[in-house]
């Protein structure tokens, strides 16, 4: 091969490649539980609760949007949350480091579980209670009706974990 073909011929290869590792595939799940000693902490759960724009919205609005079915709570909240083992077994939730609820009993060893295991990707508290809106089609009357109920209020958390594959 002359000068020029060293210059514009092929390569020859001579790395070579490592194997490629797959890394272990996991997926990502969700656990929501509902907090219990809420009404000693809400104050500290209002300054974080905002008012829902939604539930302003009146029922043309909300036939418009397609929106039935739909719990539409008077309060919104998605703060990050953190999980804080007591000495007493029991684990507190907090934001920005102030207690807003604890986990019930019947949900501790599950969250016990996730918390040992070192999985857990975010946890977010939301309101999941209280005054709320709900629009529901009435097919006998070919009609929309727009509830006003309200249920207990409470905040759920939703803990997204990986499990692994």
């Amino acid at each position: 091969m002359g000068l020029f073909g060293k210059i514009f011929g092929k390569k020859e290869e001579t790395e070579q490649k490592e194997p490629v590792q797959e890394k272990p595939k996991a997926i990502i799940k969700e656990q929501r539980h509902i907090l219990e000693s809420t009404d000693a902490n809400i104050e500290t759960i209002m300054r974080y609760a905002e008012k829902n724009d939604d539930y302003k919205l009146s029922k043309k609005a909300l036939v418009e949007d397609g929106r039935d079915d739909e719990k539409i709570y008077e309060f919104e909240m998605w703060e990050e949350a953190k999980l804080n083992k007591q000495p007493d077994g029991n684990v507190e939730v907090t934001i920005n480091g102030e207690t807003i609820g604890k986990i019930k009993k019947g949900s501790l060893a599950k969250v016990n579980k996730l918390m040992k295991s070192g999985d857990i990707r975010n946890i977010h508290a939301e309101v999941s209670g209280g005054k709320y809106k709900v629009l529901k089609y009435l097919s006998s009357r070919d009609e929309y009706v727009l509830d006003e109920l309200e249920n207990q209020f409470s905040v759920t958390i939703e803990i997204a974990y990986a499990e692994q594959l």
